[in-house]
Protein backbone atom coordinates (compact mmCIF):
# COMPACT_ATOMS: atom_id res chain seq x y z
CA UNK A 1 0.00 0.00 0.00
CA UNK A 2 2.84 2.29 0.76
CA UNK A 3 6.36 2.85 1.84
CA UNK A 4 8.49 5.32 3.88
CA UNK A 5 12.36 5.27 3.31
CA UNK A 6 14.47 7.17 5.70
CA UNK A 7 18.04 5.81 7.49
CA UNK A 8 16.13 5.55 10.72
CA UNK A 9 19.21 4.13 12.61
CA UNK A 10 22.07 6.65 11.39
CA UNK A 11 24.09 4.06 9.51
CA UNK A 12 24.15 6.03 6.34
CA UNK A 13 21.91 3.74 4.35
CA UNK A 14 18.37 4.30 3.91
CA UNK A 15 15.91 1.79 5.66
CA UNK A 16 12.80 0.94 4.32
CA UNK A 17 8.78 0.69 5.83
CA UNK A 18 6.76 -1.50 3.62
CA UNK A 19 2.47 -0.63 4.61
CA UNK A 20 0.10 -3.26 4.03
CA UNK A 21 -2.95 -4.92 4.27
CA UNK A 22 -3.03 -6.53 7.80
CA UNK A 23 1.14 -6.53 7.63
CA UNK A 24 3.36 -4.38 7.83
CA UNK A 25 7.46 -4.73 7.23
CA UNK A 26 10.46 -2.95 8.23
CA UNK A 27 13.71 -3.56 6.37
CA UNK A 28 17.12 -2.52 7.61
CA UNK A 29 19.43 -1.66 5.02
CA UNK A 30 22.81 -3.88 5.49
CA UNK A 31 24.59 -1.50 3.19
CA UNK A 32 25.70 -4.19 0.63
CA UNK A 33 22.57 -4.06 -1.22
CA UNK A 34 20.65 -6.67 0.59
CA UNK A 35 17.59 -5.84 3.22
CA UNK A 36 17.20 -7.56 5.91
CA UNK A 37 13.61 -8.08 7.87
CA UNK A 38 13.72 -6.37 11.34
CA UNK A 39 10.29 -5.85 12.24
CA UNK A 40 10.15 -8.40 15.35
CA UNK A 41 13.54 -7.30 16.12
CA UNK A 42 12.61 -3.44 16.64
CA UNK A 43 9.21 -4.64 18.28
CA UNK A 44 7.21 -2.69 15.54
CA UNK A 45 5.58 -6.93 14.74
CA UNK A 46 3.52 -7.13 18.12
CA UNK A 47 1.69 -3.44 17.39
CA UNK A 48 1.27 -3.56 13.67
CA UNK A 49 0.97 -7.72 13.03
CA UNK A 50 -1.22 -8.15 15.63
CA UNK A 51 -4.44 -8.39 15.54
CA UNK A 52 -5.80 -4.86 17.83
CA UNK A 53 -8.78 -6.15 20.47
CA UNK A 54 -10.41 -2.79 19.34
CA UNK A 55 -9.95 -2.06 15.71
CA UNK A 56 -8.78 -5.68 14.41
CA UNK A 57 -5.63 -6.65 12.28
CA UNK A 58 -4.84 -2.65 10.92
CA UNK A 59 -4.98 -2.06 7.31
CA UNK A 60 -1.50 0.42 6.90
CA UNK A 61 -1.90 2.63 4.04
CA UNK A 62 0.96 5.39 4.53
CA UNK A 63 3.81 5.70 6.51
CA UNK A 64 6.64 8.66 7.38
CA UNK A 65 10.02 8.59 9.05
CA UNK A 66 9.78 12.05 11.42
CA UNK A 67 11.50 13.27 14.40
CA UNK A 68 8.47 13.98 16.20
CA UNK A 69 9.85 14.22 19.61
CA UNK A 70 12.98 16.24 18.94
CA UNK A 71 15.73 13.64 20.23
CA UNK A 72 17.72 13.68 16.84
CA UNK A 73 16.52 9.77 16.14
CA UNK A 74 13.93 9.51 13.46
CA UNK A 75 10.35 7.81 14.51
CA UNK A 76 7.87 6.33 12.44
CA UNK A 77 4.42 7.50 11.73
CA UNK A 78 1.89 5.19 10.46
CA UNK A 79 -1.59 5.95 8.51
CA UNK A 80 -4.15 2.93 8.70
CA UNK A 81 -7.34 2.58 6.78
CA UNK A 82 -10.14 0.80 7.93
CA UNK A 83 -11.53 -2.42 9.54
CA UNK A 84 -11.84 -5.27 6.95
CA UNK A 85 -11.49 -8.69 5.81
CA UNK A 86 -11.73 -10.72 2.83
CA UNK A 87 -15.13 -12.22 2.25
CA UNK A 88 -16.17 -15.16 -0.59
CA UNK A 89 -20.01 -13.42 0.02
CA UNK A 90 -20.90 -10.37 -1.67
CA UNK A 91 -21.52 -7.56 1.80
CA UNK A 92 -22.88 -5.06 -0.83
CA UNK A 93 -24.94 -4.92 -4.15
CA UNK A 94 -25.48 -2.03 -6.65
CA UNK A 95 -28.84 -2.17 -9.12
CA UNK A 96 -29.12 -6.08 -7.82
CA UNK A 97 -25.26 -6.96 -8.55
CA UNK A 98 -22.55 -7.70 -6.29
CA UNK A 99 -20.44 -4.70 -5.58
CA UNK A 100 -17.78 -3.43 -3.40
CA UNK A 101 -18.76 -1.79 0.01
CA UNK A 102 -18.35 2.28 0.35
CA UNK A 103 -15.79 2.71 2.92
CA UNK A 104 -18.36 4.66 5.41
CA UNK A 105 -20.21 0.80 6.13
CA UNK A 106 -16.45 0.00 7.76
CA UNK A 107 -14.86 1.55 11.49
CA UNK A 108 -12.53 3.45 11.22
CA UNK A 109 -8.77 2.62 12.54
CA UNK A 110 -6.49 4.66 14.55
CA UNK A 111 -2.86 6.13 13.30
CA UNK A 112 -0.05 5.16 15.12
CA UNK A 113 3.28 6.72 16.05
CA UNK A 114 6.39 4.79 17.26
CA UNK A 115 8.98 6.28 18.84
CA UNK A 116 12.41 5.44 18.99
Amino acid sequence: MGVAVADYDNDGFPDLFVAGLHHGTLYHNNGNGTFTDVTVKSGLDASINRPDPQYGPFWEIAAVWVDANNDGLLDLFVVNYMQWAYSARSLCSFRGLADYCSPKLYKGQPNQLFLQ
